[in-house]
């Protein structure tokens, strides 16, 4: 059984897809950019830093700071788009007294808030000031040492590739929920469910 179930946040535990269209849109305008649904797959697998650094190649002129700060004033303003999936998968685990935590490429605030607007109670939240570029494998390890558990104990969930990609530099567990945006080419999870009632089950943890 594992001892710690580190999930994502966007589009894991959260829709959040219409609050990132409207980011990735607007951060395109700024820069002067077309739109590209194969781009905006890559974009929701980024930080807010990478995403910054990333467009802030593509058009110079537009300092980073600027691109950081539109994605997330954006994000702010479309939080009322945003909703829970269920369960509180979260709170399940909490009741059982397992371990949780959250690795996020959002912003803290933005993060902190959603969080407690959902009554989501991770036992921590490391997000993209945390992680500084760094990737969500260091995140994983840092929550490794954190609460003193070999990486066999933990299991990552995500929905992106880069999920699985972060688990195994990480060397634990990943699991993937299936989502509108979820494309993972030749990469696969060490499980795999349609939705977060499904992993529940799996596990034998109350969907209710």
């Amino acid at each position: 059984m594992f001892k710690l179930f580190i999930f994502d946040l966007d589009m894991t535990l959260i829709n959040s897809l219409q609050a990132m269209k409207k980011v990735y849109s607007e951060i395109c305008r700024l820069i002067g950019k077309k739109h590209s649904q194969k781009e905006f797959i890559e974009f929701i697998g980024r930080s807010v830093t990478e995403n910054a650094d990333y467009f802030h190649k593509l058009n110079p002129k537009i300092s980073k700071q600027k691109i950081r700060r539109t994605a997330i004033q954006t994000f702010l303003k479309s939080v009322s788009k945003v909703k829970p999936y269920k369960p509180n998968i979260v709170q399940q685990l909490n009741k059982r007294g397992i371990k949780t935590a959250i690795i996020t490429n959002n912003a803290f605030t933005l993060a902190k808030n959603i969080c407690e607007k959902f009554n989501i109670k991770p036992n921590a939240i490391l997000a993209d000031e945390q992680l500084k570029a760094r990737g969500k494998a260091w995140a994983i390890k840092q929550l490794i040492k954190r609460f003193k558990l070999n990486p066999k104990e933990v299991l990552y969930i995500g929905d992106h590739k880069n999920d699985i990609i972060a688990a195994r530099k990480a060397k634990v567990k990943s699991a993937i929920i299936k989502r509108k945006t979820t494309k993972l080419g030749k990469f696969k999870p060490d499980y795999f469910f349609t939705s977060l009632k499904t992993l529940a089950n799996f596990f034998n943890f109350s969907s209710k």
